[in-house]
C-alpha cells in the first residue's frame, strides 16, 4: 500500500470513528490527546485546532475529512500527482522521465560538458555551435567544412632557406589560416642555425602550431641538403612517402597522409619532380595515387610541367585542376620572373603555371557530393621585399559536404530542415541561401 492509499484509508476511518488524527496536506484536524503535543482546545466539531503553538493550525472545519488540498500538485516517486477537486484522492497527472520535484517534472539534463556542438542528449544542440561553415565531430568539437591548402616551392637559386624567409612564410600560413601546407625545396644549411623544425617553431611562436614531417631529397654539397615538408593543423595519420625509382628520379618523392575531417578524412599528397622529369615519374606517381583510389584525395606540389604537357592526362583523368575551376586568374602563372631578372619587376608569362593543387574527381564515401573549388589563386606579393623564391605560393580553398549525421548546426536533423524548404534530400555543407540552416545543404 502506498502512503497516499494509507492516508485515504485513514480519512475514511476518521469519518467513522472521529477520534484519531486526520491530515489535510500534512495538517492535523482531530486531536483528543494533548499529551502528544498536538492540542485541540475546541473539540465540539472534532476537526478544529486553534492552538498555533504546535505549528498545526486549522480554524476551518468545512474541510473535515479531506486528505489533500483540492487541485494541489505533489510528487509520488517519478510521477506528478494532483489532488482531485473534492480533496479526497490523489491522481497521477504525468510520469517524469527525468524525475519529479515539488510537483513538477525535472527538465532533461543536457550533456554538453566539454562540447561546443552536437546533440545535447535532449533533442537539441550544444551551444555555441559551429557557425555557418562548421561541422560537428563525434567528440563535440567543431571543424570547418572548408579545407585551405598552400603549396609553395620555397627554394631559389639565389640563396638558401634563411630565418627571415621562413618567418615570412610562417606569416603567410597564419594570415591564410591554412589547414594543410606543402613546402618543396626546403633547403637546410647544416652550418646555419635553422633546421627542418624551424618553420614549426615559427608557427608556434605565432600561436598557430602545426604538425609536420620533413623528408630529405638529396645533398647539394656536404653542408646543405634539400628536402620537402608537409604541415598540418592535425596530427598526420597514416603518413607515408614513396621515392620514385631509377636513376636521376630517385631524388624525387611523393608524401601522403590522412587529414581528419570530423569522422571522415581526406588523403593529402605533396609531390615535386625535378625540372623536365615529370613525364619520367608520372607513371609511378599515378600508380601510387591509384593505391588510394577509394579515398577522397588532394594532390599538390611543384610539378615542373605545364598543363598542356601530354603527361598531365594521366593525372587529370582522376583529378581536377583547381585553377581551371577558379575565377581568379592569378593561378595561371606561378613562376616569379623578378627573381630570374635579378629583382627587376619583369612581366609574367601567363602560360607559366607549374605549381598546382588538384582534387579527386567524383563522389567517394562518406562525401555525398563532389568537392567544390571555392577559390584558387597564386599570391604574387609575398616575394616582394625579400627574394624568397622563384615560385609563387598557390592557395586553394575547397568545400565539401558530409552526411547530416556528422554535421549539426541550427537544425539537428538536416533532412527535416530540407523538407521544410520543399526538398527531400539533405546533406551537410555550405548553405546556398540564408534561408537554409547552418551546415545544411538542400537539393
Amino acid at each position: 500500500m502506498t502512503w497516499r492509499a494509507f492516508f485515504s484509508a485513514v480519512a475514511a476511518l476518521c469519518l467513522i470513528v472521529g477520534v484519531i488524527g486526520c491530515t489535510n496536506g500534512g495538517r492535523v484536524f482531530v486531536d483528543t490527546d494533548a499529551s502528544d503535543g498536538f492540542v485541540d482546545t475546541d473539540a465540539s466539531d472534532g476537526f478544529v485546532d486553534t492552538d498555533a503553538s504546535d505549528g498545526f493550525v486549522d480554524t476551518d472545519a468545512s474541510d473535515a475529512g479531506n486528505i489533500c488540498a483540492p487541485l494541489a500538485h505533489d510528487c509520488d516517486g517519478d510521477d506528478v500527482i494532483r489532488c482531485n477537486e473534492a480533496g479526497m484522492a490523489w491522481e497521477v497527472l504525468a510520469h517524469c522521465e527525468h524525475g519529479c520535484l515539488d510537483g513538477s517534472c525535472l527538465p532533461c539534463p543536457t550533456d554538453c560538458a566539454g562540447r561546443e556542438c552536437g546533440n545535447n542528449g535532449c533533442g537539441g544542440t550544444c551551444p555555441p555551435g559551429c557557425g555557418i561553415h562548421g561541422c560537428c565531430a563525434e567528440d563535440g568539437t567543431c571543424f570547418s567544412n572548408r579545407l585551405k591548402i598552400i603549396s609553395y616551392n620555397i627554394g631559389c637559386s639565389c640563396g638558401w632557406t634563411d630565418h627571415a624567409m621562413l618567418g615570412k612564410i610562417a606569416d603567410l600560413i597564419v594570415a591564410e589560416q591554412a589547414d594543410v601546407v606543402g613546402l618543396q625545396e626546403y633547403w637546410w644549411d647544416y652550418a646555419g642555425t635553422d633546421s627542418p623544425d624551424t618553420i614549426k617553431q615559427l608557427l608556434a611562436d605565432r600561436a598557430y602550431p602545426m604538425y609536420g614531417v620533413y623528408e630529405k631529397r638529396f645533398n647539394l654539397n656536404p653542408d646543405v641538403e634539400l628536402g620537402q615538408i608537409v604541415l598540418s593543423k592535425h596530427p598526420l595519420h597514416d603518413y607515408g612517402f614513396y621515392r620514385f625509382q631509377g636513376g636521376h628520379t630517385d631524388q624525387d618523392m611523393v608524401q601522403s597522409f590522412l587529414y581528419p575531417l570530423g569522422a571522415a578524412s581526406v588523403r593529402v599528397f605533396s609531390v615535386h619532380p625535378q625540372p623536365g622529369k615529370f613525364c619520367d615519374v608520372v607513371g609511378e606517381l599515378n600508380q601510387y595515387l591509384d593505391g588510394f583510389s577509394s579515398e577522397m584525395g588532394v594532390l599538390m606540389g611543384d610539378f615542373n610541367a605545364l598543363t598542356n604537357d601530354p603527361c598531365f592526362t594521366e593525372i587529370t583523368l582522376d583529378f581536377r585542376d583547381c585553377c581551371q575551376e577558379s575565377s581568379d586568374a592569378t593561378c595561371d602563372y606561378t613562376v616569379d620572373r623578378t627573381v630570374w631578372a635579378g629583382g627587376v619587376n619583369a612581366p609574367p608569362d601567363l602560360g607559366e603555371a607549374i605549381d598546382y593543387v588538384f582534387v579527386r574527381r567524383g563522389t567517394l564515401a562518406p562525401f555525398p557530393r563532389p568537392w567544390t573549388v571555392v577559390n584558387t589563386r597564386a599570391s604574387h606579393t609575398i616575394n616582394h621585399g625579400i627574394p624568397v623564391s622563384d615560385h609563387f605560393p598557390v592557395i586553394t580553398e575547397l568545400a565539401f559536404c558530409l552526411p547530416c549525421a556528422n554535421c549539426l548546426g541550427t537544425y539537428p536533423d538536416c533532412s527535416a530542415a530540407c523538407q521544410a524548404h520543399g526538398s527531400n534530400e539533405g546533406t551537410c555543407g555550405w548553405p546556398e541561401s540564408s534561408n537554409f540552416g547552418q551546415c545544411c545543404l538542400c537539393r
